[in-house]
């Protein structure tokens, strides 16, 4: 997959910042971009069968069940698969994504991934992980965990002697200093990972139950895969609606440690989802009514961050190195 996504990446049919450029600006002297070869196409869609018919059901129901553990309704043991399995699923899917964010550059492409519906894929992956997997809180890092020591305790007289505390000092890596190899077991090989997890590692830095897996970042790649899907594509709007993809992305207007960024992210992709689109505005002005129901009656809903449906007016652009932003609308000149 990464092959894949570093040679379709450099294929002449894909959007670089100056053709995106053009396409915001158009300049009808400017030569048109090249659409997908048909191998490419027929690479394309068997990648994403692939990813339809066995990865997406298969990782959503690791999810699944990672989440009736989680409330009880499941067993640790019933988990089927070791950290390493789930660390190689894990990149597997990564990259996948990975690959249709390359894709999502070209407007063609985005043309055959609406006929694929692609959206579906993306949002029942988003709602798997916004329901089962608890998002990151922030935590206190203490003193000893990042390295730091203790201050020394004050003397009282000049006659009584406290002796010095260790200085916790950072040093480059030696390769030569035996402290930074790893000890040899009996047999003199390498040792097991259960053999180091009990000296070198502490539970807060490894989890050691598979099912408490966290999935780091992939809600954030699932957004900016929709985000670029929607921008500028009504048929992809309209998909993610009606696939109730909405209030999946609302949720995930909230702070989560382990997708940074994801508020910002998620705020965007909306924001690209309502331009130009009255039905989509109407279902999020209608879930800010039901979350501001939901509050009075001392209930929890789905809450609508302000820069969502902004009063002072804003749009996309696309500034000259290619790059989408948001800008206030100008009114009355200024």
């Amino acid at each position: 997959m990464k092959l894949l996504t570093k040679i379709f990446h450099s294929r002449q049919g894909f959007i670089t910042s100056s053709d995106r450029y053009l396409l915001a600006q158009p300049d009808p002297a400017a030569p048109p971009v090249a659409p997908p070869m048909r191998l490419d196409i027929q690479i394309v869609h068997c990648l994403f069968s692939e990813f339809r018919q066995n990865i997406i059901p298969q990782i959503c129901a690791l999810i699944f069940l990672q989440g009736q553990i989680r409330i009880g309704f499941a067993q640790i043991e019933d988990f089927p698969l070791n950290l390493w399995d789930m660390e190689r699923m894990y990149e597997g899917v990564y990259q996948y994504l990975e690959f249709f964010a390359i894709l999502t550059d070209h407007e063609q492409w985005k043309h055959f991934m609406a006929d694929w519906e692609v959206t579906s894929e993306m949002i029942t992956l988003l709602r798997e992980l916004e329901v089962a997997i608890p998002k990151g809180r922030l935590r206190a890092v203490s003193q000893n965990r990042i390295g730091l020591a203790r201050p020394a305790p004050l003397q009282t007289s000049s006659s009584e002697s406290v002796p010095d505390a260790p200085v916790a000092v950072e040093r480059p890596y030696d390769v030569d200093d035996p402290r930074n190899s790893i000890p040899l077991n009996e047999t003199g090989g390498a040792p097991e990972a259960t053999e180091l997890l009990g000296t070198s590692y502490t539970p807060e830095q490894m989890h050691d139950e598979p099912a408490d897996f966290e999935w780091r970042n992939l809600k954030k790649l699932c957004v900016l895969v929709l985000s670029s899907l929607v921008w500028k594509n009504r048929r992809l709007q309209d998909q993610v609606r009606d696939f109730g993809g909405i209030p999946t992305i609302l949720s995930c207007c909230k702070y989560d440690e382990h997708n940074p960024y994801i508020r910002e992210h998620a705020i965007m992709c909306l924001r690209f989802m309502l331009e130009g689109n009255r039905e989509n505005q109407d279902v999020v002005k209608d879930l800010q009514e039901q979350g501001k129901k939901f509050k009075e009656g001392g209930q929890q809903g789905l809450t609508v961050p302000t820069e969502v449906l902004d009063e002072h007016g804003y749009e996309t652009f696309i500034d000259a190195r290619g790059q989408v932003g948001l800008r206030q609308v100008k009114q009355n000149g200024r």
